[in-house]
């Protein structure tokens, strides 16, 4: 659907929606328009000289390429790395309790969800990150055997895995200081 048709489909909802139409679920072409951008480059293997370029602008455009192909890399790294920490913060969060001395709710999702993640992790981990690999490890070693009602059951259980995952947490939190945030470049 390109964005000439777009107020079409508009109508075509509205037609079809009735009463149950929100034109707040529709924002402006103009505004899609302004969220989305594409680029796009051609990029030759080959010989290490382009018949086509001048040396000078070949040779920077290889650089160009490596420094995006490591940006993805490391973009690839820390996504990983934070999707670990989120599923550990969120398991060891309920774990913890509020603190108002009620407990939180611990759901099966938040054990299966993080088991998941750690059966997955080696088809994931594309770039073969030796740090997380050493913390998925003793995360999988922390959680085997457990499940979110043996967990709600028995308060010792409970507690060692809190504790277990806290000193995790703290792992974790040392292996993401060295993480390299994405550079943000801006046109003059």
């Amino acid at each position: 659907m390109g964005t000439q048709s777009y107020p079409q489909t508009v109508r075509d909802a509205k037609a079809l929606l009735g009463e149950l139409f929100d034109e707040c679920d529709y924002p402006t072409k103009e505004r899609i328009q302004s969220r989305f951008s594409f680029q796009w480059r051609y990029i030759v293997v080959g010989p290490s000289v382009s018949r086509v370029l001048p040396p000078s602008i070949y040779k920077e455009e290889v650089r160009k390429f490596q420094n995006l192909m490591e940006q993805a890399r490391m973009d690839a790294i820390a996504a990983l790395r934070e999707e670990f920490v989120d599923l550990v913060s969120n398991l060891n969060d309920k774990l913890q309790g509020s603190g108002d001395g009620k407990p939180r709710r611990l759901r099966e999702a938040a054990v299966e969800n993080l088991k998941q993640f750690l059966d997955g992790f080696a088809d994931r981990n594309l770039f073969e990150d030796e740090q997380l690999s050493e913390l998925v490890a003793q995360c999988r070693g922390i959680i085997s055997g457990t499940n979110a009602g043996t967990i709600r059951t028995n308060s010792q259980v409970k507690e060692n895995l809190h504790t277990q995952m806290t000193e995790l947490l703290g792992g974790i939190d040392t292996l993401l200081e060295v993480v390299p945030r994405r550079k943000l470049r801006f046109a003059a």
